[in-house]
């Protein structure tokens, strides 16, 4: 958001890395310098939505999925590295906030509705003060649509991949899958092995840094199911949870002011909290050689039929 010509908008939600390094600089009493970048190649756009781990460079994780060093400049007023191929960039410094904020927004965002807005809040937002913009030739403005959540985003493969690793440096054996449908529903696919392997791979799901912030639900699934169908995942849901025993609640998991469920109060208090629900859509260990067994068709007969008949049925089966 624009407020001064020199001066935009901060928003960097609690617990997020940027605000994590700013509260460093500011509880010094010192600015922050800081980049930001508009327009970038779309795998740099979406490694920057792709929730590496604390004290790994985004940059750097670019590179490795190039396969190459990604080309930057070091900033003449930060000493930042600026991504050379950037669209627009800006170099400046972020005040402490109780030298310097905004009010800002509502916005439309990424849950599907406009919130962030702090006018009559008194929760103003940091903001940058900008001492150099750089710029290519006609350069090209990028922006993200605030689509609605059911709409396919790329970054959530890299997510889901980010995750898996954590899970198994967590001590998760076995895991066979994992993909995040949306930012709230997280699927992770196991071959039991013990009793509890369940439990610890969803308890596991909502700690790891990959799913941690502003979930809804982890549905811990059989190898069996492919995490990335979401018909496959409700099937498990609905025929494998008994909701008495299957489902577990767990409260005062990390969220975000932007979370469209957060009470008033919750918000007001900054207690930017929700809870959680895992769903244990497995076989039950102690009895799963006794669970029945699946009548489904096999998958190359589906898709023969599929084929067969896809000018006139609806949908795959």
């Amino acid at each position: 958001q624009l407020h001064e010509r020199n001066l935009l908008g901060l928003w960097m939600s609690p617990g997020q890395h940027a605000r994590l390094i700013c509260m460093k600089y500011w509880e010094q009493g010192k600015s922050c310098p800081i980049v930001a970048t508009f327009g970038q190649d779309p795998l740099t756009f979406m490694a920057s939505n792709a929730k590496i781990p604390w004290g790994s460079s985004e940059l750097d994780y670019v590179g490795g999925l190039r396969g190459r060093p990604l080309e930057v400049i070091k900033g003449p007023v930060t000493g930042l590295p600026i991504p050379a191929h950037a669209e627009i960039a800006i170099e400046g410094e972020a005040p402490p906030p109780g030298e310097a904020a905004r009010d800002e927004g509502p916005f439309g965002e990424w849950p599907g509705y406009y919130s962030g807005g702090t006018i009559g809040t008194g929760q103003q937002q940091p903001v940058i003060r900008v001492k150099a913009v750089y710029h290519r030739n006609h350069p090209i403005l990028q922006d993200e649509a605030p689509l609605w959540p059911g709409a396919y985003r790329m970054d959530f493969s890299l997510r889901a991949g980010i995750l898996w690793d954590q899970l198994e440096s967590m001590g998760v054996q076995d895991v066979v899958g994992v993909y995040n449908h949306t930012m709230y529903i997280w699927v992770v696919a196991i071959k039991q092995r013990y009793a509890g392997h369940a439990k610890q791979a969803g308890h596991a799901a909502i700690a790891a840094s990959a799913s941690a912030r502003h979930g809804r639900y982890v549905v811990v699934v059989d190898e069996d199911i492919d995490p990335t169908n979401l018909k496959e995942v409700l099937w498990a849901m609905m025929t494998r949870v008994n909701p008495a025993t299957d489902i577990e609640i767990v409260d005062g998991c990390w969220s975000t002011p932007l979370d469209p469920r957060m009470t008033p109060e919750q918000k007001a208090n900054r207690d930017h909290t929700n809870s959680r629900a895992i769903y244990y859509a497995v076989r039950p260990f102690v009895w799963r050689d006794k669970f029945p067994k699946v009548s489904r068709a096999g998958q190359e007969l589906r898709a023969a039929v599929v084929n067969a008949y896809k000018n006139i049925l609806p949908f795959p089966t």
